[in-house]
């Protein structure tokens, strides 16, 4: 990453890569969490940028930008636009608010699928790092933009509606993902059949079904593991893991160290 007096990271717009320009390295004013049901929720004409990360679901809307949100979507919204969120779902948000010289001059989209669960995780970390080492954590929050960044969408991120039956196996996964899944019932439950539930969600996800589901699985895991005192059994249950071997491998595997481990290195 460069942080000369200009810095290039290619943005998706509408699908398609396009530069957006730096003339000095950003201020990153806050960074936030907070979880929307059901109330409409309005900030009008906001005078700094936001970093914008979804898990749920919502209609989101800003003068003549509409997008119907599913969990794992991920907005860079330019300083002067409202952000209006309609109609919220189990709607989680992660906000990271900053200002620079040259903002992007439109909204900016990214439907990131299974990669989320790995980039909330880093923003989770960042806001932690950010009352202790500000600077370090300003460098991280501009490293985890440009991952965002260099990921190339599905073909979902071109259209500003969710297909139905998509939308239907998220939501269903997203309530359900403790227990195991049967194919066959959530493609009924959608709609549609068997393989086509496989494509579209590969298509629009750029996952498997399975990979979402294990992805939702140990972010979950992580947050039970390092925000709260539940024993590793219990949290194991709720993660949808049976078999003990199962998960500590699991866990292992995607962060590096074991579920008791993990949870001792963030105290």
């Amino acid at each position: 990453m460069t942080w000369g007096n200009q810095v290039l990271y290619p943005f998706t717009i509408g699908g398609i890569f396009s530069p957006m320009k730096f003339q000095d390295c950003p201020e990153i004013l806050s960074l936030s969490g907070s979880f929307k049901e059901g109330k409409d929720e309005y900030y009008h004409r906001l005078d700094f940028c936001s970093l914008i990360m979804l898990d749920g679901f919502c209609r989101f809307e800003s003068e003549d930008y509409v997008r119907d949100i599913i969990p794992g979507d991920i907005l860079i919204v330019p300083a002067g636009q409202s952000r209006i969120y309609r109609h919220p779902r189990s709607l989680k948000c992660r906000h990271g608010h900053f200002t620079t010289v040259r903002p992007p001059e439109r909204i900016l989209f990214h439907r990131s699928g299974a990669a989320f669960r790995s980039f909330a995780a880093e923003f989770d970390r960042i806001n932690l790092m950010e009352r202790r080492n500000r600077g370090r954590a300003t460098a991280r929050f501009w490293e985890l933009l440009h991952r965002i960044e260099d990921r190339t969408p599905g073909e979902g991120a071109e259209r500003n509606t969710v297909h139905p039956a998509l939308a239907e196996a998220v939501r269903h996964l997203e309530f359900n993902f403790h227990r195991p899944v049967d194919m066959e019932e959530l493609a009924s439950i959608c709609g549609i059949s068997h393989n086509q539930l496989i494509r579209l969600f590969r298509r629009e996800m750029g996952t498997t079904i399975i990979g979402y589901l294990s992805e939702k699985r140990l972010s979950h895991a992580y947050e039970l593991l390092t925000q709260t005192g539940l024993p590793v059994k219990e949290i194991r249950f709720k993660c949808g893991y049976r078999d003990s071997q199962y998960f500590n491998k699991a866990v292992r595997r995607r962060f590096g160290l074991s579920p008791t481990a993990l949870r001792v290195s963030v105290l």
